[in-house]
């Protein structure tokens, strides 16, 4: 019995610590994602050359919808590339 509450109790714990972390997307700043990435455009660069949907995706992080996409089953052989950089993301081999 002694046990059980002793490992209530670190459980208890264990869940209050891990509701209490901080999320690191909430500390999320175009600024610091630039120093960090120094090839990367503002937001505003993107919004002038992208539609608005690609913008939604590549700057908010938003989804293109499942199944209707023109790359939803595609299989082309290749290197696929960052539409914002240009370098290599993965081959179409791995």
């Amino acid at each position: 019995m002694r046990n059980l509450k002793v490992l209530s109790i670190l459980f208890l714990g264990l869940a209050l610590n891990a509701c209490g972390q901080n999320n690191p997307s909430d500390n999320h700043t175009p600024s610091r994602d630039i120093k960090k990435h120094p090839q990367a455009k503002t937001a505003a660069y993107w919004k002038q050359v992208l539609s608005a949907q690609a913008y939604d995706i590549m700057v908010n992080s938003a989804t293109e919808t499942p199944y209707k996409n023109p790359f939803w089953n595609n299989h082309k052989k290749g290197i696929y590339v960052s539409a914002a950089t240009g370098k290599p993301l993965f081959s179409s081999d791995t």
